[in-house]
């Protein structure tokens, strides 16, 4: 069996079997101030450790799988299960990535909050990440769910906005606390033009600004110049394996 496989009978009894024998693991990447560098919050990846394929499958692979398979809200409280032991002492917000299809899951909400209530995690510091395809799929249901989520305390987070059509209504329609704008701003011709016009919107709309894919120093002070309020990329750190020894460099 090899990765070209995924989609295959096989491939999904190997994804049912790694995800119950907990193989899917949670990786954290720092979230940095834009302005002290200080990392006040971590995004919730997840990672195939020890597949036993040639090569373990990557994320863009495995989680269209979980969503074939109906398996994305498992997948996340599985990741959760790992992380909030680890994070739930620190004052770290935790980002999350919520799908449209989770989101009109009937067992969604509950789920995820009866996992936040186990580990005694503040509702206060999760962020629910969502992309701009909330609005191909059922938009009146998902704002409904997601003002429901940001009355319990979530904030709501627009994900690599510019990174497709990104209509401006979005910014209207969806109930956002912050978005975070995609690294191809920063690309092009005009990219430093076009990501400073965007931060500038943002900020004028009220919203937290987060400028994803900063590699470089150059880049980091630029952002933060134009007044970000975060910073997230492989310059501050790539995504971590969640490692129960871990805990106290990460609550530290």
């Amino acid at each position: 069996i090899d990765c070209a496989t995924l989609g295959s009978e096989a491939m999904e009894e190997l994804f049912r079997t790694a995800l119950v024998a907990g193989n899917i693991k949670g990786a954290l990447q720092p979230i940095v101030s834009g302005q002290t560098r200080d990392i006040v919050g971590y995004e919730l990846l997840a990672r195939w450790e020890n597949s036993g394929l040639p090569r373990d499958p990557s994320p863009m692979e495995f989680i269209v799988l979980a969503e074939k398979l109906g398996l994305l809200n498992d997948l996340m409280i599985s990741t959760l299960e790992q992380t909030l032991p680890i994070c739930r002492r620190g004052p770290e917000f935790l980002a999350i990535n919520v799908s449209p299809s989770q989101l009109s899951s009937a067992h969604f909400v509950t789920g995820l909050m009866d996992c936040l209530t186990r580990f005694d995690f503040p509702y206060e510091r999760l962020e629910i990440e969502v992309t701009e395809h909330v609005a191909f799929r059922n938009l009146e249901d998902n704002v409904r769910i997601l003002s429901e989520l940001q009355a319990l305390g979530c904030a709501i987070v627009l994900d690599d906005f510019g990174a497709g059509y990104s209509s401006l209504s979005l910014l209207d329609k969806l109930p956002l606390d912050k978005v975070k704008l995609d690294k191809s701003l920063q690309q092009g011709t005009n990219g430093n033009d076009v990501l400073n016009a965007t931060i500038r919107l943002i900020r004028d709309l009220g919203l937290k600004c987060c400028v994803e894919g900063i590699e470089t120093e150059i880049a980091a002070e630029y952002v933060a110049e134009k007044g970000c309020d975060y910073m997230q990329g492989y310059y501050f750190g790539r995504p971590e394996i969640i490692r129960p020894q871990e805990e106290v460099r990460l609550v530290s």
